[in-house]
This record gives structure tokens, C-alpha cells and sequence, in this order.
């Protein structure tokens, strides 16, 4: 409907906003997304608004959540192409029937009732259309758009249509483009109505030889003189010349009348059915395209804000680490939960506490020069830090740590499923087992068993690993 670059944006836009309100009922893993845009240097100079393009951008390739949506967008927008083309026959043919309501009572017409039928569901629904504008309802509930929109979401109900559609619905309205674009649609179907009537009056004035006529019980003949006059102007700047006052008092049935009578007819409808609906197409066509053109994301919004913060902290780097002064220090060295990842040069193993209550029980681990121990992961801001510093460190096998009193959440496995698939080797050690209620443990057992950890390889103490996250 509008150019490459402005669909191409749209489509971004659609998709970061699915991602949103997808995230509304269950937070997406995008930990190694996150990682992922802070390894490319060109984005650190990026707006924000691009940020998020790409990290919905990488989302839908990589995480399981989201990798439908672009296809489900696709496939709806689909179901409302078929749909539209489906309502479009329909329109033109309603017109095409409404015309032949007129002309299949034999070969006599009368004017009041060809105007009414072929004219008066133009003017009632504009209307209409102008009461709701007026009153300030701007969703387009009442509008033919709005069926097409409904079909599309029943069409595509098994591929999320009814959520995307949502989507959408809301992000066009913040841009104030919403009711001019359901009113384009609208207009767009009305006038394959007025062009399916059109043809049909051409077609049965080319075929029949038809007498015009007006008939009235209360009316005087003046009335339908003046009627014929007054909407005759209109066509006859368009170059339809009606009938005479005289010819449509005394109802001449002439051949020069009859055509007259035809070409006011036909005028009539394309002045006052096809073209209002040509011009206010056009007006709501540029005018939705101009607000879309200005659409982007609500960056007031409490997601956008803290997901910017989260990727713009990623391309941080990380403090400097200092080791401390031996003399100034403890026997037990500095407490795990205050420090930052040691880093060695021959480092192969590393250890990620995930949310410990007591960090101090990996200050044993921190001694060794060929492990790095990890800064205790508390938010989505640390497990960034970590996959980030992963990349850059020689890290061959890795120590997941956890609290088993804690509750199992999906962060956990998701985050412990990223850090599967960026290291060689990595273990499990689920820390307090024996202190925690059964259903618990097996809800941690069972999480890890998803990710792809058997109840066997799920270690208890972390000193069993010792030599194996010490050896190359």
C-alpha cells in the first residue's frame, strides 16, 4: 500500500511492539541478544529506537518465543489481503445487484427509487461516518474496516492474528493514524460499490430501451422538477446534460429524452457516489501515510525505557579490576560478593553464582588462578555483563551455581541455557539441597532437565568440581 521503505518500517515497528506485549505476560530470555548488539561496535552510536529494531531483529532469528512473529506477521497480513479481496467482490457486487433491483421491474424506472437505491447507502454511511468523527469515537468500530479486520483475525486465529492485530491497532493510534487508515479502507470498499452500480446501470441502458418516470401520492410535480434541477447541476459541470424542466414535467418519452434522462442518471451517480468517495480515499490515504511516516515508539513507555537502559549498559565496558593489596586482605582474600570476575590469561573455567544468598561460599573458588568466579547474577543487567565478558575470556568449561531454597523461575533456565550454548562444557550445582522442601528440589531437577541436565550431573557442592573447572 505504501512505499518499500515506510512498509520495511512498519514491519519493524509491528514486530518490537508484538515483542512488548508479548513480554506483557512472560518475560523473553534476550540475554544473548543483548550480547550479540554489544559485540558490534556500529551500534553503540545507534538511537535508541534502533536498539530495539535490533534486538526484535535478532529475537525473531535466535529466541523460540519470538521467532514466529515475523512469520505469523506475514501470514496475517496475508489473511487480510484475501480478506479485503473477498469484501472487495462482495462491494462491487452489492452495487451490481442494487442496480439490478432497479432495472427488474420491467423497462419503466422510477427515478425515486433508482436514487434511493443506489445513492442512499453512500449518504447514510458518510453520515454516519461523520457523527462518529463528530462525537469523537475514532476506533472505526462501526466501519466496514473494521470487518475486514475482524475476518483477517478469524482467519488467522490458530497464528496469533487476534494478538498482532492488536498489536498494531494500538500502535497506529498513538501516530493518530488509525481512523484515517480504517476510513480509507472504508471509502476504498464503497467505491467499488458505486463503480459495481455504475457498471450495471451502463450495461442495462446498453441492452434495454428504458421510459423514466416519477410518481408521488402527496408530492406536487413542481417538487421532482426543482429535485431534477437541483441535482442535475452537479453532473452537468462534469458534461452530463439532463432532461429539460419541461421534459421532466410532462415525462417525455422520446428517444433525446431517454438519453438525457440516462446521462443525469449516470452523472448523478458518479458525482455524488464515486467521486466524493475517490477524493476522501485520496485525503485519508496521504493522510495516514503522513502519520505513519512520523509513527515510532512510545519511548515515555516504562518497557522501552528499561529495555534501552539494559542494552545501553551492555556496551558498557567492564569496571577495572584491581586486585587487592595481599597485606591489607584476609587469609580468606577478598568476599566474592563485592568483587568482580578474576580474569587470568590462563584461565579454562569459570564459575556463574545465579542469585546466592551467600556468595562467601565460592570464596574457596576464587583462589585459584585458572578459574574466574563471576560476580553473584542478580538482573538481566549482570547476565549481560557475563556473556559479554565470556566472549573475550578463554573459558572451556563453566559451573552454573544456584540455591535450590530459592524458587525455580524460567530466568534461570534461560539464562542457563544461553551459557550452555556459548561454552564447551558446563556443569550444574544446585547449593542447599538438603534444606529444601521436596517440591521444590524437583522443580529445580525438572527445570534443569529441560535444559538438558539429568538429575546426575547436577552436582551438590561445588569443591566436586574443583579440579575439573582447574584442569585444561
Amino acid at each position: 500500500m505504501f512505499d518499500r521503505r515506510l512498509n520495511a518500517r512498519l514491519r519493524l515497528l509491528w514486530l518490537s511492539e508484538a515483542i512488548r506485549n508479548k513480554e506483557g505476560s512472560g518475560s523473553i530470555e534476550d540475554v544473548e541478544a543483548i550480547a550479540h548488539l554489544a559485540r558490534d561496535p556500529g551500534l553503540r552510536d545507534a538511537s535508541d529506537e534502533e536498539l530495539i529494531f535490533q534486538r526484535a531483529t535478532r529475537l525473531a532469528r535466535t529466541n523460540g518465543v519470538a521467532k514466529a512473529l515475523p512469520e505469523n506477521i506475514d501470514f496475517v497480513l496475508s489473511c487480510a489481503r484475501y480478506a479485503f479481496m473477498g469484501l472487495a467482490i462482495l462491494a462491487f457486487v452489492l452495487g451490481s445487484t442494487a442496480a439490478a433491483a432497479v432495472f427488474s421491474r420491467g423497462y419503466t424506472i422510477n427515478i425515486s427509487s433508482a436514487m434511493i437505491a443506489l445513492l442512499a447507502p453512500h449518504l447514510v454511511s458518510l453520515a454516519l461516518m461523520a457523527f462518529v468523527l463528530l462525537i469523537g469515537a475514532r476506533s472505526g468500530n462501526l466501519s466496514l474496516a473494521n470487518a475486514w479486520l475482524w475476518i483477517s483475525e478469524r482467519i488467522g486465529r490458530r497464528r496469533d492474528a487476534i494478538f498482532l492485530v492488536e498489536s498494531l491497532r494500538a500502535l497506529v493510534s498513538r501516530g493518530n493514524s488509525l481512523p484515517w487508515l480504517m476510513m480509507g479502507v472504508s471509502h476504498l470498499l464503497w467505491l467499488l460499490f458505486a463503480l459495481g452500480s455504475i457498471v450495471s446501470v451502463l450495461v442495462f441502458l446498453m441492452i434495454h430501451e428504458y421510459a423514466f418516470e416519477w410518481t408521488t401520492t402527496i408530492l406536487p410535480g413542481r417538487f421532482f422538477v426543482r429535485a431534477v434541477e437541483i441535482l442535475g447541476w452537479l453532473p452537468g459541470l462534469l458534461g452530463f446534460v439532463g432532461p429539460s424542466s419541461a421534459d421532466v414535467a410532462t415525462l417525455t418519452n422520446v428517444d433525446a429524452v431517454r438519453k438525457a434522462w440516462a446521462a443525469w442518471l449516470i452523472g448523478s451517480l458518479l458525482a455524488y457516489g464515486f467521486i466524493p468517495r475517490l477524493l476522501l480515499l485520496a485525503v485519508s490515504y496521504w493522510t495516514a501515510k503522513s502519520g505513519l511516516r512520523k509513527l515510532a515508539l512510545d519511548g515515555s513507555n516504562a518497557y522501552y525505557l528499561a529495555l534501552v537502559q539494559r542494552i545501553r549498559t551492555a556496551f558498557k565496558p567492564p569496571r577495572a579490576i584491581v586486585d587487592p593489596d595481599p597485606g591489607n586482605v584476609g587469609a580468606t582474600g577478598q568476599d566474592p560478593s563485592t568483587r568482580h570476575a578474576r580474569t587470568s590469561a590462563a584461565a579454562t573455567g569459570a564459575v556463574v553464582p545465579f542469585e546466592l544468598r551467600d556468595p562467601a561460599v565460592l570464596a574457596g573458588m576464587a583462589t585459584s588462578d585458572h578459574v574466574t568466579v563471576f560476580e553473584n547474577v542478580l538482573d538481566h543487567r549482570s547476565q549481560a555483563t557475563i556473556l559479554a565478558r565470556l566472549g573475550d575470556l578463554n573459558v572451556q568449561r563453566l559451573a552454573f551455581v544456584c540455591d535450590a531454597r530459592n524458587a525455580a523461575d524460567r530466568g534461570a533456565f534461560q539464562f542457563l541455557r544461553v551459557l550452555k550454548s556459548v561454552c564447551p562444557e558446563c556443569r550444574v550445582v544446585l547449593l542447599e539441597q538438603d534444606s529444601t522442601r521436596p517440591d521444590k528440589l524437583a522443580n529445580w531437577l525438572a527445570g534443569f532437565g529441560e535444559v538438558g541436565f539429568g538429575g546426575s550431573d547436577v552436582a551438590a557442592d561445588i569443591a566436586s568440581l574443583g579440579d575439573w573447572l582447574g584442569s585444561a
